[in-house]
């Protein structure tokens, strides 16, 4: 019995030397089209698809200045003047007849389609006197589905085709139920039924955020994960500046934490390691991912460890986000 209280608490103290530490960093992502200035769109078909059209519009226009949205019933009177319905600009050559009586760069189509569907579960149970009880919950469910084109009206070019999908549901509390259903007077309960309004709103919501995610670049929070050990105690101030998003401060610490572990016999390399990797990972956040990338590859030769190479590979992803990013956000013309 001793022994195991001997081999618990050496386990124990083993955790509490080395823990990881999740925080918050911003990313930057750029768009998979790089698309400004002034932009249409077409009527688009399908179920719901004036909502959505709505939707995009007032997301589009929430971009910092990025779009400027052609009136939707300029653009359908046009199309209606050139004789063209939605599926017409599938054709490259209708998209730049259509590109020629407007401003706009591109035109964004989409075909539309929604399902929804709501049905209750009953379940039946008896209490400890033997008395039945029945409990009815409700279960929704919202799916939008978009077929999105974003068509380039000087050429006719295709410049994204994307499919975008979103489901939201909707469960009534079970237990709540159980419990109505032993304190009513008829044993009975029934949960409120879904809202399907707010469903399917969310489900459009989330399809339009996608396309819009696609075509602006935009800055998001992620996480990072930093290591510590109490071989190396200066990790845990990096660290926490780190979390404030002072990269300086949590690089001049992480660097003296190098130092002070390189010259300390009883750090071993895997140790060490922890000291170049939250180094590397400062730089790469603060957006000097060479050096970063320089530090992680030597926090992999110490360790060995195949989880860093998984960073590096993050790392050398962001530099190159980053770069697109930078350029999409320099070359983007306001609209006025």
């Amino acid at each position: 019995m001793r022994n195991r209280s001997i081999l618990l608490a050496a386990v124990l103290l083993c955790v509490a030397c080395s823990t990881s530490r999740r925080i918050k960093v911003q990313i930057n992502h750029p768009a998979q089209v790089n698309l400004s200035g002034a932009v249409a769109l077409s009527a688009f078909s399908g179920d719901r698809g004036g909502e959505v059209g709505a939707l995009l519009e007032e997301k589009l226009l929430e971009t910092g200045g990025r779009f400027q949205v052609i009136d939707r019933s300029h653009m359908n009177a046009v199309m209606s003047e050139l004789r063209l319905s939605a599926s017409d600009l599938a054709q490259s050559n209708n998209a730049v007849k259509l590109g020629a009586l407007m401003t706009a760069q591109a035109i964004i189509s989409a075909e539309i389609s929604d399902k929804y569907r709501e049905e209750p579960h009953h379940h039946t149970f008896q209490d400890n006197a033997g008395r039945s009880h029945t409990t009815t919950t409700w279960e929704g469910e919202a799916q939008v589905r978009a077929d999105f084109r974003i068509i380039d009206v000087s050429t006719g070019r295709i410049l994204l085709a994307k499919v975008i999908e979103a489901k939201k549901t909707w469960s009534g509390n079970q237990f709540g139920q159980a419990l109505g259903a032993l304190l009513s007077a008829g044993g009975q309960s029934e949960s409120a039924k879904p809202d399907r309004e707010k469903l399917e709103l969310k489900a459009r919501t989330e399809v339009v955020e996608k396309l819009v995610a696609a075509v602006a670049p935009r800055k998001e929070y992620g996480e990072a994960e930093f290591e510590t050990d109490s071989s190396i105690p200066q990790l845990e101030g990096g660290v926490g500046w780190a979390s404030r998003g002072e990269w300086k401060h949590a690089q001049d610490i992480f660097n003296e934490a190098i130092s002070a572990a390189e010259t300390n016999a009883k750090v071993s390399s895997k140790t060490l390691s922890k000291a170049y990797l939250d180094s590397g990972l400062a730089y790469v956040y603060a957006g000097d991912y060479d050096a970063g990338i320089k530090l992680l590859g030597k926090a992999y030769d110490l360790a060995q460890d195949a989880e860093i190479l998984d960073r590096i590979d993050y790392a050398k992803e962001l530099k190159s986000d980053s770069a697109k990013y930078d350029a999409q956000t320099a070359t983007a013309q306001p609209a006025n």
